[in-house]
């Protein structure tokens, strides 16, 4: 049996922000080249500048290290905890007390709720 394609609307690399039990923000990523002027990132979307990402549209050692830094700083900034997908079967859990866990398993179940703001602290 072929598996099902991946469905467009949701590429990976995205973040998942947990925002309480069995609730979740779901955050975009897109990477842009040094060229670029630096934006914000958005409430519903992180990004990063990194120039093998963004002119190949895939994520390497680098690109993926730069996630997990800013998701890492973000986590321990607001107190929730995240987790980058990079695909079906490759997330690191980022934590607020600062540990990255690596796993094969993506946050599943909950209720998504992608319109609110996560506000950092301090």
């Amino acid at each position: 049996m072929t598996p099902p394609p991946l469905v467009v609307e949701d590429p990976y690399p995205y973040v998942v922000v947990r925002l309480m039990s069995a609730a979740y923000a779901r955050r975009s990523v897109r990477f842009i080249g040094s060229v670029e002027p630096v934006i914000e990132s958005s409430r519903n979307g992180i990004v990063l500048q990194d120039d093998a990402a963004a002119e190949t549209s895939t994520v390497g050692p680098t690109a993926r290290q730069k996630l997990i830094d800013r998701v890492l700083a973000d986590a321990k900034e607001t107190g929730f905890r995240m987790c980058c997908v990079f695909g079906p079967n490759d997330s690191a859990y980022c934590e607020p007390d600062g540990s990255v866990g690596l796993t094969a398993e993506a946050p599943s179940g909950g209720a998504r709720l992608d319109n609110l703001t996560i506000v950092r602290s301090g």
